[in-house]
Order: C-alpha cells, then structure tokens, then sequence
C-alpha cells in the first residue's frame, strides 16, 4: 500500500469512527439529552451536575460502550501482544469496577453533605480514558477491516 492510500484510509477510518461514536453518544445518552433539552425550554425543572452523576448516568454509558469495542475487537480477530490484549479486554471491567465504586458509594451515602469535586475529576477521567479507549480501538477494527 501506498503512503498516499494508508493516509486516505486512515482518515476515513477516523471519520467513520467519529461518525460511529456521535451516533452512540446521541442514542446512548438520549434519556440525559432530553433532560438537557427540557431544561433548556422549561427553565422550572431541575437537572443538576450533582443528580447526574448520582444517577450514574455518563459512568455506565462509558462502560457500556467500551464493552462493545471490546466486543467489535473480539470478533475481529485482530492480534496483538497478550499484553496489549490483556489491556484492551481488562479496560471495560476497570471501567465498570471504577462506576460501580462511585455509584455505590453515592447510592448509599447516608448524607447530602459531601464534595462532589473529586467525583466530578472521576468522572472526567472516566469519560476521556472512555473515549480514548474506544477511538483507539475502534480505529484498529476499522482499519483492518478493509
């Protein structure tokens, strides 16, 4: 292959990944969107940064989605190292351990006083190791899917 043609599929592979994650992110997250929605155009409802995070919303949506990578990696039959599979196939379940200890902390929490600063930097890093995770290996799926 030429240089020409590793560029142009690479970045059509990109594209088609940005489209696939824009797609699962709409579908995905709709019920919090709609939320977002309605309080834009009834101002009197209540939707704060705090609710979402307790509900665990976004958490289990970045679970969800690196278990389908996963699952697109899986039946691709792509090879790595032991590894790097290793950590493409344990990421998912430390996702999800990492949600399941912030949502169970926060379901059970006895009062409303606590600081949701640390919960927020959570969730950040959640959502960003998320969506590298998933452009990273959704990429290599496409690609080598040609």
């Amino acid at each position: 292959m030429k240089m020409n043609e590793k560029t142009v599929l690479f970045f059509n592979s990109l594209g088609k990944t940005i489209f696939w994650l824009l797609i699962s992110v709409v579908f995905g997250l709709s019920p919090l969107l709609i939320s977002v929605l309605f309080k834009v155009f009834m101002p009197n409802i209540e939707l704060s940064l705090t609710k979402i995070i307790e509900e665990g919303v976004i958490m289990f949506f970045c679970t969800a989605l690196c278990s389908s990578v996963m699952l697109d990696y899986l039946l691709s039959h792509i090879k790595f190292s032991k590894y790097i599979e290793f950590i493409f196939y344990a990421f998912p379940f430390a996702i999800l351990l990492c949600s399941g200890l912030i949502f169970g902390q926060l379901y059970f929490h006895s009062n409303d006083n606590y600081d949701i600063k640390p919960l927020v930097t959570l969730q950040n890093f959640i959502i960003g190791t998320t969506f590298i995770y998933c452009l990273t290996l959704k990429m290599i799926t496409t690609i080598n899917s040609k």
